[in-house]
């Protein structure tokens, strides 16, 4: 039974592991090629990470190649690079504020707010001048804004402009030696690590400092550890995103509970305490069966105790994103983009065809 779900979904839903490569470099091919100087292009989502299915809207992401953000360790300088600091004090996890402490670029100040005596750049007016400047054609058709993203009416495509961190941020140190088990390899966590983190322009909903608020992401890092999976583990991760929309999402009690980030971070964590060896053709239908089970526990439990529901769909915060599962790492740790000086972003998308096995930085 297993074999034959396998087949069908790569004749008929995902593709087969060719297919998938094919997507990967495709992404990997345009993204290098609208990327310049001043930014870096990103395919993510669904499509992003090669599943090209029904429904799916196309995620793009553009990093700024003139704004640096850092941590604890402070860059190299260049004037020609405007640099912001984290704030993490009274901000909540996953979430941060980005101050000033050094631009060439008087027009940005415009786009921060004064608090005590420090600028702290604004989400929302960052987010807004964005799209106010952008002259492309892509922008122009994308009016409406959705979360940290500008979409099409339709629904079908997201642009997000995202800030970089060169070096991995320290509310992320434990992901680095949670896990003792084969995966995630060594060699790619360190390649995870050093593409840094991004920051997009939303804030927590209803803080009183929403508007000076970025949400720390690491989205990229996510899809390189997708392109880390088997077949296997993809067709899984495939299953499970069409269970959520045919079948969940169809239930109006349901319907806002879950989104396929949930998913993927159970996933992940399937993949972190199940051996690489376990996750074979024979197993496909088995491990969305798992997944589906840490899905319902908490369904259940909302439904018996309503007083406790899940965060707001959309949520990537980098701590337990289903907290009435206390036993699930935190293993969404959602990801990055390369330092400039290493490795172009476009090409991470192509890294699927290497052995996970040896180090790519």
């Amino acid at each position: 039974m297993s074999i034959a779900l396998y087949r069908y979904l790569c004749q008929h839903i995902v593709g087969s592991e060719d297919h998938v490569k094919q997507i990967r470099l495709m992404n990997a091919v345009r993204d290098n090629l609208h990327s310049d100087k001043k930014e870096t292009i990103i395919t993510s989502g669904s499509f992003g990470e090669g599943l090209d299915m029904r429904g799916s809207d196309l995620d793009i992401m553009t990093v700024s190649r003139t704004i640096e953000v850092y941590d604890n360790i402070k860059p190299f300088f260049s004037p020609s690079i405007t640099y912001f600091s984290m704030k993490k004090e009274d901000v909540k996890p996953g979430f941060t504020q980005l101050k000033l402490n050094y631009s060439s670029q008087q027009s940005l100040l415009k786009q921060c707010e004064e608090q005590n005596g420090k600028h702290y750049l604004s989400s929302t007016l960052y987010k807004q001048r964005k799209i106010n400047e952008s002259s492309d054609c892509l922008t122009k058709s994308l009016p409406m804004i959705h979360g940290p993203c500008i979409s099409d009416p339709e629904g079908s495509s997201d642009l997000a402009f995202c800030l970089h961190c060169n070096t991995w941020v320290s509310p992320a140190h434990q992901w680095i030696t949670r896990s003792n088990n084969s995966w995630p390899s060594y060699n790619v966590k360190q390649c995870i690590i050093k593409h840094g983190v991004l920051f997009v322009p939303i804030g927590v909903k209803g803080s009183p400092k929403e508007d000076l608020e970025w949400r720390v992401s690491f989205s990229v890092g996510e899809k390189f550890l997708i392109n880390t999976f088997t077949h296997t583990q993809l067709l899984c991760y495939a299953l499970l995103k069409i269970i959520l929309k045919d079948v969940i999402a169809t239930f109006s009690e349901c319907e806002d509970l879950l989104c396929s980030y949930f998913l993927k971070t159970i996933v992940f964590w399937i993949s972190e305490e199940v051996p690489q060896s376990l996750h074979c053709q024979r197993r496909v239908q088995q491990i969305p069966r798992t997944c589906l089970f840490i899905i319902l526990v908490p369904l259940i439990t909302i439904a018996t105790h309503p007083s406790q529901p899940l965060p707001q769909s959309g949520s990537d915060s980098i701590h337990q994103p289903l907290p009435l599962l206390p036993r699930l790492p935190a293993v969404n740790i959602q990801m990055p983009r390369p330092a400039a000086e290493a490795v172009d972003l476009g090409n991470l998308t192509a890294q699927k065809t290497v052995n996970p096995t040896k180090s790519n930085c």
